[in-house]
């Protein structure tokens, strides 16, 4: 049941009657008898982006598909729609979704607000990321999610349906499975019980889905649950932030002819082994993997999001110019082998990014950090820099030298380097990046109003985040609402754009050309729930 913020209604009607606000290019000949709300009580508030880990295509960018989003963690109820509504469930809606803050959260260094994002979709399979918030801040994160059907390259699956449960659960005869690239295997021995989470046993015919990621490719290390740069338990059973230095993982389903999913093993473990390649970076030895290795396995808790400490496995010579390591399963699970690294800085690099063509005041940059011993990917995140000033890098793995990698949101600019090389990203030291733009572009005001169809004599301003693309491209970029003013740079004269806004769970576009005018103005209308619950309209 979602939590009414009637508190917040309330607020904006009282400042609203003592204050009719208005935006600077206004021109509804009504606005003497309206009253304007100006809704920026909401300092927090995050985009997240469900990107396809095949194609990287926005999941459902055609409104055919949505992500279904829970809150998960220390800190779920402080997690609310930029609507101002709270829900046991999220959804996103043209691959977006946009979450906020409740205003009356103060996250700060000293008291972070720490909660999990958990995404599912059908047809792909669900993930998680870690999110720790350390101040009032703009921020962007990127969830990659896997399309069985369409896996990423370094991803491989097998569905088989060679085996059987006898009536009392019991797998009649050994099932041995092998992904087609031979990097993981699966054995289970004859007798085996597998039951589901409620207790029911599995019977009849036996489905397995074996699903392996590779800890040398992108597009799988981008698919990893949580991320690399997650919440990990630790040896006394508390999580901390780390990043995880990935051996491989993999993802088993196993289902009886009915549907039932298996959850727990009974008589005899699960047998599973994966190749473990040589180039493999050992953190611990900073250097290549060895045989007599000892690595930590982690299992994945879907419904939070969570990486849990198995057991600690010992890595072998195997085939194929690779090593091996095998584990026992007791339940069903994602799970992975990896090396946690627990130094991770809440403040790190602080990056200074110089230009003579800053045509747009600010900008997002992507940043790639990767490790220099075999170029595979460490971390991946987003940070919001303006011209002529500097920003941190939050959050960042220290102690390991890296190479850096900047880009912006359509690769419009350039840096002058193509990568930076630093010892330490925890070092009281600073970057300066350079770079420059493939076109100047023009700037023109934007203004966004909303009204309730129960009563359209109150304009509501929005304070959020917009998105703009070419009407031919798919790529947006991010930009900013401020009680329904914002700019847009880098467009085209004569040119037509879609401008797009999540809100509560829907997508409003507006096609519009830019004109001489510089000017673009849309209203939209907002849903029944959020006029009656945020503003008691």
């Amino acid at each position: 049941m979602k939590t009414q913020y009637k508190f917040l209604a309330l607020f904006l009607l009282t400042i609203s009657l003592l204050t009719i606000a208005s935006c600077k290019k206004l021109k509804n000949p009504t606005d003497g008898v309206q009253v304007i709300i100006n809704y920026d009580l909401i300092e927090t508030n995050f985009s997240v982006k469900f990107i396809d880990a095949a194609t990287g295509e926005l999941i459902g960018q055609n409104g055919d598909k949505k992500v279904n989003i829970k809150i998960g963690g220390q800190h779920a109820d402080a997690v609310i729609d930029v609507s101002g509504l709270q829900k046991p469930e999220y959804e996103s809606s043209n691959g977006f979704v946009e979450l906020a803050l409740n205003p009356n959260t103060d996250p700060s260094q000293q008291n972070p607000v720490k909660f999990t994002i958990v995404a599912s979709a059908d047809g792909y399979l669900s993930t998680s990321k870690f999110i720790e918030i350390g101040g009032r801040d703009r921020l962007m994160f990127e969830m990659r999610m896997v399309d069985v059907d369409n896996p990423p390259n370094g991803v491989s699956r097998i569905i088989d349906n060679s085996g059987e449960a006898d009536p009392e659960g019991r797998i009649v005869s050994d099932i041995t499975v092998n992904t087609p690239n031979g990097n993981a295997s699966l054995r289970i021995p004859s007798g085996t019980i597998l039951k589901s989470e409620s207790g029911e046993l599995l019977t009849g015919g036996i489905e397995i889905q074996l699903t392996h990621f590779s800890n040398m490719e992108d597009g799988s290390l981008q698919s990893f649950p949580g991320g690399l740069n997650t919440n990990v338990e630790q040896a006394d059973g508390s999580y901390e932030r780390a990043l995880f230095f990935s051996a491989g993982f993999v993802a088993l389903e196993i289902m009886d002819e009915t549907g039932t999913l298996a959850d727990t093993v009974l008589v005899n473990p699960l047998e599973l082994t994966m190749q473990v390649p040589e180039q493999t970076f050992n953190p611990n030895s900073e250097g290549g993997v060895s045989a007599g290795d000892t690595i930590p396995v982690w299992s994945y808790n879907e419904n939070t999001g969570e990486w849990n400490y198995e057991a600690t496995d010992v890595i072998n010579t195997g085939s194929r110019e690779s090593y091996q390591v095998t584990t026992e399963m007791w339940h069903l699970s994602w799970w992975n082998w990896d090396w946690p690294w627990w130094w991770v800085c809440y403040e790190g690099l602080i990056i200074h990014f110089e230009s003579d063509e800053y045509y747009c005041p600010c900008y997002w940059w992507n940043v790639q950090v990767r490790n220099p011993f075999n170029n595979t990917l460490m971390w991946n995140t987003y940070m919001y820099a303006c011209q002529n000033d500097p920003v941190h890098l939050w959050n960042a793995p220290g102690g390991l030298p890296v190479n850096m990698y900047f880009s912006d949101q359509c690769g419009n600019v350039n840096t002058e380097l193509d990568f930076y090389y630093e010892e330490n990203l925890c070092a009281a030291d600073e970057l300066w990046i350079y770079f420059y733009a493939e076109e100047m572009g023009q700037t023109v005001e934007v203004d966004i109003s909303a009204y309730c169809a129960s009563n359209p004599d109150y304009i509501i301003r929005p304070t959020l985040s917009y998105w703009v693309r070419e009407a031919n491209d798919w790529c947006f970029r991010w930009f900013e609402l401020v009680n329904g003013h914002g700019e847009l740079c880098g467009v085209e004269l004569g040119e037509t754009y879609v401008i797009g806004i999540y809100l509560d769970g829907k997508w409003y576009e507006h096609t519009f050309t830019i004109d001489q005018s510089y000017y673009v103005e849309h209203g939209i209308e907002l849903p029944p729930e959020v006029c009656s619950e945020v503003f008691g309209l």
